[in-house]
């Protein structure tokens, strides 16, 4: 089994991989890091209260959050496993065409790996968490041509809500109306409309750079809160793809490995 961590801005998530099946998955709010020992202690107990045993044969890591790695790292080191891989973008066998290769988030390299994987097509991949971000994937070469980057409607509506002293906090959800006639109402439609239309818009300007359509695949920790958007088909969603894509990093480089006897 591979156990797979995915270090996000607001979230850490565990999933647990048996080949290519997503097991288990378990996450933990970021703001509640604490010490590599506590983290291993909720680990080994949430494996016991699956029954699974916690003999791993490796971890991999995505990170977002650096000043967090060691941690993670300390912790799986001393309670399962010193086989410890960190996807990044030299080894991820894509052609990045960023200015800045090495700035490119480790998630969004996770998510063209198992997009690649899982589709082999020429994508737009929209991940929908604490940024919003919408990555553009051709199929020949495994080619990454760049992203947009915009903050995720959590992000959005805390910034809101973190300046004004009358505003309370909301529940993102659809409204039936196009307009309210109370404070949470009309936030509530503002946030969810106005994110609706934002994805929309990106996708769309994305889509006339194309000869044809791509797939268009949506993840994310938040791609349960706007999954269905009118005028806009989402060909797939995925709301692990990350982790499904250091899953499949983790397998190219044992085998990798293996290829060159260092296994």
């Amino acid at each position: 089994m591979i156990l797979a961590v995915d270090i996000g801005n607001s979230v850490v998530t565990f999933g647990l991989f048996e080949g290519d099946d997503l097991l288990h998955k378990w996450a933990v709010r970021t703001s509640l890091m604490g010490t590599s020992d506590q983290y291993g202690i909720l680990l080994l107990n949430l494996f016991r209260h699956h029954a699974l045993d916690s003999n791993i044969e490796g971890a991999v890591i995505s990170s977002v959050v650096p000043n967090h790695n060691s941690v993670i790292t300390v912790c799986l080191k001393n309670y399962f496993t010193k086989n410890i891989k960190f996807i990044n973008f030299q080894d991820s066998e894509l052609d990045i065409r960023c200015l800045y290769p090495e700035q490119v988030g480790h998630d969004l390299i996770a998510n063209v790996i198992a997009a690649l994987q899982l589709y082999d097509n020429d994508c737009i991949i929209v991940d929908h968490g604490t940024a919003l971000t919408a990555s553009v994937v051709l199929k020949k070469n495994r080619t990454f041509l760049g992203c947009v980057i915009a903050p995720g409607i959590e992000s959005a509506l805390g910034g809101l809500l973190s300046n004004t002293a009358q505003l309370q906090s909301i529940q993102i959800k659809e409204s039936e109306s196009a307009y309210g006639n109370d404070t949470v109402t009309a936030l509530q439609i503002g946030v969810y409309n106005g994110y609706m239309g934002l994805i929309k818009e990106i996708v769309y300007r994305i889509q006339k750079t194309f000869l044809y359509p791509p797939l268009v695949i949506l993840t994310g920790g938040l791609s349960n809160v706007i999954n269905s958007i009118e005028g806009l088909k989402f060909d797939a969603i995925e709301p692990d793809l990350t982790l499904k894509g250091l899953n499949y990093f983790f397998g190219y480089q044992t085998s990798k490995q293996k290829l060159l006897g260092k296994i």
